[in-house]
């Protein structure tokens, strides 16, 4: 019996295996998040405005004896949310002192805006100091100014890692503050660290690429120049130019 011929028509071989050998040119656009925080410019994999409308999975309860350097940072981060939740819905107009700031921390208490615990970790002094400074008086007089303000915007992938060049990812944040002035805009991102004389130009450097992602947003959005982009760290009551 005769054997049959097993070769292939002209070029089907070679379409096979150019086929086979094939390799996706944008393999690093498939592993990349299509969705990314301004935190994440600095290196946060993870951040509040992250976790924004996400839940954590429920695990089971179990009375663990928590360390003390955990307690810590749970504390710290509750300073930080209340101080972050005073400046979003107090009367900017009541920042004159310390005193002033207390009745009006007291009010948004009563009201139920802030939480018993929120208000008594709220700093009085702190808040007071940040209002003496030239943008604080200014926001005090009443300018117009945005706060906490969320946005979305589509942004060049390349800032999120290497081969993402030509992709473009939703870019998500929130500004703590923006002076909204004729001239342009003031952003003021403000900080509970506690840093020290020392460790500050580390602090700076470290969130330096999250102010610059919400200047270049809000300069998109509201099509006017970025005049002014400064960090605030309550600590030591010090505002810093970016």
């Amino acid at each position: 019996m005769p054997q049959q011929s097993t070769s292939l028509p002209e070029g089907v071989q070679t379409r096979l295996e150019n086929a086979l050998a094939f390799h996706y040119p944008h393999m690093a656009a498939t592993m990349a998040p299509s969705k990314q925080t301004a935190t994440g410019r600095k290196g946060r994999l993870k951040d509040a405005e992250a976790a924004e409308d996400t839940q954590e999975p429920k695990k089971a309860q179990r009375n663990w004896r928590q360390p003390t350097f955990k307690n810590r940072k749970t504390d710290a981060r509750a300073y930080g949310v209340a101080m972050h939740a005073a400046l979003q819905y107090m009367d900017f107009r009541m920042g004159t002192s310390a005193e002033a700031v207390d009745r009006e921390i007291q009010r948004l208490v009563q009201s139920g805006v802030l939480t018993q615990e929120q208000g008594q970790l709220v700093n009085s002094r702190q808040l007071a100091q940040f209002f003496a400074t030239e943008i604080g008086r200014k926001l005090a007089a009443g300018a117009e100014c945005l706060r906490e303000f969320k946005f979305s915007i589509l942004d060049n992938a390349c800032h999120y890692g290497e081969g993402l060049e030509g992709e473009q990812v939703l870019l998500q944040g929130v500004v703590d503050c923006a002076l909204l002035e004729e001239k342009g805009i003031t952003i003021i991102d403000f900080k509970t660290d506690a840093v020290t004389e020392q460790t500050l130009p580390l602090a700076v450097e470290r969130y330096r690429p999250q102010v610059q992602t919400y200047a270049q947003a809000l300069s998109r959005i509201y099509e006017q120049p970025v005049i002014g982009r400064y960090l605030y760290f309550f600590h030591r009551g010090q505002l810093v130019s970016l």
